[in-house]
């Protein structure tokens, strides 16, 4: 699934952690909020990869623990 402006990532973060999505890209034209994105993702417990993740792997970032099935990353993305 992909946010497309995802300020705060609400609605990536809520896919990823309850709605059943595998796996979330949070895409915004501001730097900033797909950190804040990226950081709502992480401090509700789900995985955060750099990049768009490999279907086979489950490293967590560092520091990062995967309570839940879904996986965010987030990209600034100028449509």
């Amino acid at each position: 699934m992909a946010e497309l402006g995802c300020g705060l990532g609400v609605v990536g973060v809520a896919a990823a952690a309850f709605g059943g999505a595998r796996s979330v890209e949070l895409l915004d034209l501001e730097k900033l909020a797909v950190w804040y994105a990226i950081e709502t993702a992480a401090l509700n417990g789900l995985l955060v990869s750099p990049d768009a993740p490999a279907e086979d792997t489950d490293t967590p970032v560092e520091g990062r623990e995967n309570k839940t099935k879904g996986r965010v990353w987030g990209h600034v993305y100028d449509w």
